[in-house]
Parts: C-alpha cells; sequence; structure tokens
C-alpha cells in the first residue's frame, strides 16, 4: 500500500494522476462543473488539474490571478447559482 502515492511495479496512479481523472470524469459528466486553479494553462501546482483549459475552454476551466480570496469567491458565488465549481488552491 506504500506504493500507492507513487507509480509502483503493478502500474498504479499517482495521487495526482487520480485527482486529475476525477476532475475530467466529473467535468465530462456534468456540464455544471467548473475548475479554478492559479496557473491553469501549465498544469498548476503539482500538475493538478492538467489540460483542463485545453479541454473545457476559459469559462469552464478559469485560470485564475494569484489572490485566492477572489477566486473562492468567485466558486461561492457559482454554487449559489446552481453550478458545481472545484478549487484548486497551491
Amino acid at each position: 500500500r506504500a506504493q500507492a502515492a507513487d507509480k509502483g511495479p503493478k502500474g498504479g496512479l499517482s495521487i495526482g494522476d487520480a485527482v486529475n481523472l476525477a476532475i475530467l470524469e466529473e467535468m465530462l459528466r456534468d456540464p455544471t462543473t467548473t475548475i479554478h486553479a492559479e496557473d491553469l494553462q501549465a498544469g498548476s501546482s503539482y500538475n493538478v488539474p492538467a489540460h483542463t483549459q485545453q479541454a473545457f475552454g476559459r469559462i469552464r476551466a478559469c485560470d485564475e490571478i494569484i489572490d485566492e480570496g477572489h477566486f473562492i469567491g468567485k466558486a461561492i458565488g457559482e454554487a449559489m447559482n446552481g453550478y458545481r465549481p472545484i478549487v484548486e488552491m497551491m
């Protein structure tokens, strides 16, 4: 079980890969899901979430400025209006 955090000899997923897969699956399943992260185009911190802006566009995958209060506020507003935001912070 100690190898679950990295790619072990059995080809398991890393934690980052599992998070990316979960975000991708949810964004494909539900068009009201959005994501907010700093430096999203480059893969954000620890490459999570990877390639979401390229796949879902700038409206659903927001590349945010370095101001956590700003994009947390945006996410709260989205949630109050029926969206399902995901926020990634460093």
